[in-house]
């Protein structure tokens, strides 16, 4: 027994020394030719580290996950390279303050992080390495403390453009014609901030800014609502938080079928196609909270970096916040105390329910990090003044550049520009589980509109009759944006007069939002309220024009075909949610030109293609099943989705695939498809579930 536990001892010391290893590594510049290929899915490489080390050792490590490598160049005779599926032993005798230069040449096809899209017309090929999953596609030190200046050159096909982190310093051509895309860094960064696109995309710029735009060539024409405000938001972030932007340039990429909304890689922000809209979809689905979320983390998360999770809030609470901030400066103070007041009511619900989390802990949910900790920092802000908490956060930011951080350097500059009782407030708001909901309350109650907001919503179980004055009040011109809004939701089923002039009332609001709301809260449409309900059709709401139509076909069949006249070239966002729609209540409508249903059926099985956006495949996907359609294209393409890289998507398509299979036509169908080894195994695993 004693030898064992001496066996398990240096077992445990080697793997201790392996680990610790990790973090001795001292990355200064990595400089790469990269070459990825849509057409195997792979990429290929030639890299150089220039490195130190923090203490004398014989071994440190890259990270790269099921590569391919060898050494082609070293300073040093003795360094060789060890290659598992998870690292790259680096082999030397290797000093501090010493300066190492390798070169290595690598070749991976990553099973996620870099990822290659199939367009209608062409493909895309993105990053998306937030965590530690660069080093699926490019050998790093994943290390998020061990930040280093990038150089590389992508080399992609003529008609293809590249969008990455740094100054694109030039294009040239290779040997074999294809172009060569040279950006450079000029401040360090952690590697899991770097990025890159590639694909059919078209530029706008405004260069007395350093602001670069870009879109896929298709959808050329939505710049301008895309992108609206995002000059204001820039100029806002420079001014408020008192620190030029910290990087050379900033770039914004569309990518199709991302991961999330938006992520926030060094002065290369890529965010979701859902966002390309235009001048309608803008007022349902802008790119606006987004754009200044991802605008802030340049600041904070990519300059002043998290030194581990614990301190994640220092990322997120902050470009979380200052992206509320300026919303404020763009719509006003009502709005943004009614998104406070609206993420207050998440976290007082979860705190109740015992479900709270610390700010500062490693590992707690989106809703923590983002939005309980942009409340810290509100309440902060509230507390000692916009002047003081200005100066506080320029402090720390300039303190702090391009270095890594804990919360513990932030209060810091707390306790210097502030006579707050720092441990009093860490404590209280970042490591405590419950919310801090009378406080936050005491804040919101101090703006009118969120005060009578909150008198609104504590009727909402009182009967009708008891609070129609109140109701009626609101509903009075001009109508509130937030209020309203509210008393649509509390009105009953019109069934009386007297419900019937208070919708009157709501319909002749000449607010979006409060029009909207009734388009929702309508399930029945009486006679006398038809009219006005039909008006909804030609709001400026995409959301609105969806939810009206098909209420409008369900309660009113004598007008289906009249309804379906006036949509027919209408497609929405860019999700297709009218066009799709659209094309099942036409295959619905009974004698709805009827020698078109085929082709309106093949039109919404072919959105289900993978070359779709998967949005538009899910919005076509319900409605097929909706209407008991099964073929063997719709079973390739709900396989296919059921391996999708977006998990939300993937989740979806495995749950309707469920469902499908309780459809003898769909089985049976199973039967006639030609199908590989991996999809038979899917197949069985989701039919067992």
């Amino acid at each position: 027994m004693k030898a064992i536990n001496q066996v398990i001892v240096i077992l445990v010391l080697i793997l201790a020394q392996n680990i610790s290893s990790q973090s001795e590594i001292n990355i200064l510049e990595i400089d790469a030719v990269l070459e990825p290929k849509f057409s195997n899915k792979s990429i290929k490489g030639k890299v150089n580290y220039f490195f130190k080390v923090k203490q004398k050792t014989d071994h440190v490590y890259l990270n790269a996950v099921e590569m391919n490598a060898e050494l082609i160049k070293a300073s040093s005779n003795n360094i060789n390279l060890d290659v598992d599926n998870e690292r790259i032993r680096i082999l030397g005798d290797f000093e501090p303050n010493e300066v190492y230069e390798i070169a290595i040449q690598y070749y991976a096809e990553p099973g996620e992080a870099l990822y290659f899209i199939s367009t209608l017309d062409s493909y895309q090929i993105w990053t998306q390495g937030q965590g530690k999953d660069t080093s699926n596609w490019l050998p790093v030190n994943d290390d998020i403390n061990d930040k280093m200046i990038f150089k590389i050159a992508y080399i992609s096909p003529k008609d293809k453009k590249v969008i990455a982190n740094g100054t694109l310093d030039s294009i040239g051509l290779n040997k074999k014609s294809n172009k060569v895309w040279h950006y450079d860094m000029e401040q360090p960064m952690s590697s899991y901030l770097l990025a890159f696109s590639m694909g059919d995309f078209v530029e706008r710029n405004v260069i007395d800014k350093n602001l670069y735009y870009y879109l896929p060539q298709t959808d050329s024409s939505y710049f301008e609502p895309t992108f609206r405000y995002t000059e204001d938001i820039y100029d806002y972030f420079i001014s408020k938080i008192g620190v030029d932007f910290p990087w050379m340039n900033y770039k914004q990429v569309a990518v199709k079928d991302f991961l999330y909304a938006g992520m926030e890689n060094t002065s290369c922000t890529l965010f979701s196609d859902a966002f390309v809209v235009d001048s309608t979809g803008f007022n349902d689905r802008n790119y606006i909270n987004v754009n200044a979320h991802e605008m802030a983390h340049q600041w904070f998360g990519n300059s002043v970096t998290a030194k581990n999770s614990k301190h994640h809030w220092l990322h997120e609470g902050f470009a979380t916040y200052y992206a509320l901030l300026a919303e404020k400066e763009l719509f006003g103070e009502d709005y943004f105390y009614f998104r406070l007041y609206q993420t207050a009511k998440k976290l007082y619900d979860r705190s109740n329910k015992g479900k709270g989390e610390k700010v500062m802990s490693k590992g707690a949910s989106s809703l923590t990090y983002y939005q309980a900790g942009a409340w810290a920092l509100h309440y902060l802000n509230q507390k000692i003044g916009d002047k003081k908490f200005d100066k506080i956060v320029k402090a720390y930011l300039d303190q702090n550049a391009y270095g890594n951080v804990a919360t513990s350097d932030f209060l810091k500059q707390v306790d210097q520009y502030s006579d707050i009782d720092t441990l009093s407030y860490k404590n209280k708001w970042l490591n405590q589980t419950a919310f801090q909901g009378d406080k936050a309350l005491t804040i919101l109650e101090k703006n009118e509109t969120i005060k009578q907001l909150i008198k609104l919503e504590s009727l909402r179980q009182v009967p009708f009759k008891e609070k129609q004055y109140q109701l009626n009040e609101v509903l009075d011109q001009p109508i509130d944006q937030f209020l309203g809004q509210e008393a649509v939701y509390q009105l009953p089923e019109p069934h009386s007069d007297e419900i019937i002039s208070l919708y009157l009332k709501a319909f002749s609001a000449d607010d979006l939002i409060v029009r909207q709301a009734i388009s929702e809260r309508l399930n029945e449409i009486p006679d006398e309220l038809l009219s006005n309900y039909e008006s909804l059709l030609d709001d400026d709401s995409y959301k609105t024009k969806e939810q009206a139509f098909l209420n409008l076909w369900i309660n009113v069949p004598d007008k289906r075909k009249i309804y379906l006249d006036k949509y027919k070239n209408l497609r929405g966002f860019k999700d297709y949610n009218i066009r799709t729609l659209w094309l099942t209540l036409a295959i619905a409508t009974q004698d709805y030109q009827a020698e078109n249903t085929s082709e309106f059926l093949n039109e919404l099985v072919d959105y289900t293609s993978p070359k779709r956006r998967f949005q538009t495949r899910q919005n076509a996907f319900n409605y097929l099943y909706q209407l008991q359609v099964a073929n063997g294209q719709i079973v390739k393409n709900l396989i296919q989705a059921c391996k999708h890289h977006n998990w939300r998507f993937k989740n979806y398509a495995r749950r309707l695939f469920e469902k499908y299979m309780k459809l003898d036509k769909f089985t049976s169908l199973l039967d006639t498809i030609s199908l590989d080894k991996a999809d038979k195994a899917l197949i069985d695993k989701l039919g067992e579930r």
